[in-house]
C-alpha cells in the first residue's frame, strides 16, 4: 500500500503558496504544508528522515530540482511516496 501524498514547503504571507494549497483542496490531493522560515528569509529547504541514505538521496534530489527548474521562490512541492 502506497501513501502518495506532496509536501508544500511555504512562507507565511505567500500569495502563490496560499493559491497552490487552495488548488490542491480543490483537486482533493494529500498534502502536508509546511512553513519555512518567515517571508523575508532566503529560499532554503530542510530535508528530514530517520534513514540516512534516504536523507541525503532527497536532499541531492532537491538541490538537482532547484538547478534544473531554477526554483527561487516558494512554494516548493515535493512528492513523497511512503511506501514499500
Amino acid at each position: 500500500m502506497t501513501n502518495t501524498h506532496a509536501v508544500m514547503y511555504t512562507k507565511p504571507n505567500c500569495l502563490a503558496c496560499k493559491m497552490t494549497t487552495k488548488r490542491f483542496d480543490q483537486l482533493g490531493y494529500p498534502y502536508q504544508s509546511t512553513y519555512y522560515g518567515n517571508a523575508n528569509e532566503a529560499n532554503s529547504i530542510e530535508i528530514s528522515a530517520a534513514d540516512k541514505q534516504k536523507r541525503e538521496w532527497s536532499l541531492h534530489r532537491a538541490e538537482r530540482l532547484k538547478t534544473k527548474y531554477h526554483i527561487q521562490h516558494l512554494p516548493f512541492v515535493k512528492i513523497v511516496d511512503d511506501g514499500d
